[in-house]
């Protein structure tokens, strides 16, 4: 679009200018949505592994619960 625009003459550059403003302004907020996405990709991520760690977390309590029964039962 520069190039049309520095060969156009004065009333085409108005024109093409006023077009490359709009492109700029559409590629602005196209970046700036990738770029929220991409924040957003990263975050679930992090929770994704939260949870597991969660998850795992429980398993290993409940298992140690179970145990601490298991002995109780046992020296009862």
């Amino acid at each position: 679009m520069w190039r049309k625009h520095k060969s156009a003459n004065e009333t085409d550059k108005t024109t093409i200018l006023k077009e490359i403003n709009e492109l700029n302004d559409k590629i602005d907020t196209i970046q700036a949505h990738k770029n929220a996405c991409n924040r957003i990709i990263v975050r679930c991520e992090e929770f994704k592994g939260d949870y597991k760690k969660e998850i795992e977390y429980k398993e290993k309590a409940n298992e140690l619960i179970k145990e601490a029964k298991q002995k109780k039962v046992k020296n009862g």
